[in-house]
């Protein structure tokens, strides 16, 4: 199980690589084909083509400048994996300068021995209103 939990953690930290990169071909890769995405305030995105869809449009509207990753905690059961922890990213929205920290929840399943993002969900942790 040590090496799940370690797979998941690598994982977590290519998948944000590709997001500082703006790698919208790349994230994908991270996601399985029927993936479930839940950003705070926007409808569920559902689907690889959906993911890729708000993600490019995400890229069009900011310019990442730095995001990190900070895995908390992974339980893993079978072909199923938990992981909970905080990322951070600082860019510019409309040339506007913008940081937040968020909260996040990703459920993994094990697809052709590789670890795949199959729910992702996430809150801001900064104060309503503010950053």
């Amino acid at each position: 199980m040590d090496k799940d939990i370690t797979a998941i953690e690598r994982a977590t930290q290519e998948w944000m690589a590709r997001f500082r990169a703006a790698d919208v071909p790349g994230s994908a890769k991270t996601v399985t084909d029927d993936v479930v995405l839940d950003p705070p305030n926007q409808p569920t995105v559902v689907g690889k083509q959906a993911f890729e869809a708000w993600t490019r449009g995400l890229f069009d509207m900011i310019t990442v400048d730095e995001a990190t990753a900070t895995v908390d905690e992974v339980r893993v059961a079978g072909d199923w994996g938990v992981s909970r922890g905080r990322w951070h990213m600082r860019g510019r929205a409309g040339g506007a300068p913008m940081a937040d920290t968020t909260r996040y929840v990703l459920i993994w399943e094990r697809r052709g021995g590789s670890w795949k993002i199959a729910y992702d969900i996430w809150n801001s942790a900064n104060p309503a209103g503010g950053a």
